[in-house]
This record gives C-alpha cells, structure tokens and sequence, in this order.
C-alpha cells in the first residue's frame, strides 16, 4: 500500500490535475495513517476505532459552503478541516465516509460541472475556462474532462449547441 501511494504521488507530480494538491495531501494523510495503523501499539488503534466514522450534518454543510465558495482558488486539505473543525486525518476519513468520495474528487467534480456550464453557454475559450477552473493547463483539462465525461471539451460544446 505505501508503494501505491507513493506510485499515486509521483503520477500527480507528472501529469498534475485540477486538485492536484489536495489529492497529494490526502495521499500524504493515508500515508501517515497506514504508517501509525502498522507501527502504532494496539491499544492506541482500538482507541481510534472507537470513534464515529461520519461527518455531522453541521459540519459538512460548513465544508461544502466553503467548497463552493472558494472553487475560483486553491483549496488545500487543511483548509477545509478548518471549516470542519478537524484534524486533516479526520477529516479527510469522515469526509468520504460522508459523501462517498474524497475531498479533492468532490472538488474536482464541482470544478468539472462548472467548466460544462461555461462550454455549453459557448462564450468563453477552452483555456480561459480551463484555468478559471483552476486546472494547470488546457491539456490537463482535456484530459480530467474526458476522462470524467467520455468527450473532449470541444466535442462537448459543439453537441450542446
């Protein structure tokens, strides 16, 4: 498991997405976890074990308020714990407990919805909506969006017109 996470890491580092860093510090969190799980006494797991596994209702409602305020920016693992009142590790597990995906695949998929509103509207270029939806390029936009949708962002727009 630590060689996936590492192989997950340098993939990022290649060909690096949208949420690019939230997915490395998620990956950095299961790291640290999968590293405490093995070599932490067992006393100390069964304590953790014990806890809930979902994020409250208030608390989600406060990270997907800050999620969508701030879809324009970079959004960092650790910022959105704050709005959760958590540690990263917590909250990075509750979350997806929660919503059944990961932080940054959840932002990844608002980012994505955003960017197939602004190509169906036909106004805006390719690469302007690929880097207001915070992607690094417009390769790498092409890429998440074809992988997310079966068609290219040009073949998209040109079917909803």
């Amino acid at each position: 498991m630590i060689q996936q996470i590492g192989l997950a890491i340098l993939a990022e580092m290649a060909s690096e997405t949208s949420t690019g860093r939230m997915l490395v510090e998620t990956l950095a969190l299961a790291l640290a976890a999968r590293l405490a799980h093995s070599y932490a006494e067992p006393a100390s797991v069964r304590a953790q074990g014990s806890r809930s596994h979902r994020l409250d209702e208030i608390r989600l409602r406060r990270v997907l308020d800050y999620i969508a305020q701030h879809l324009g920016e970079d959004i960092a693992v650790a910022q959105l714990a704050g709005a959760a009142c958590l540690s990263p590790f917590h909250f990075a597990r509750t979350y997806k407990a929660a919503v059944g995906m990961a932080p940054h695949r959840y932002v990844s998929h608002q980012r994505l919805e955003i960017a197939m509103a602004l190509l169906a509207a036909g106004q805006r270029s390719l690469s302007d909506i690929a880097l207001s939806c915070q992607f690094s390029s417009q390769a790498n936009f092409n890429r998440a969006f074809r992988r997310a949708t079966g068609v290219t962002p040009g073949e998209y727009r040109r079917a909803r017109r």
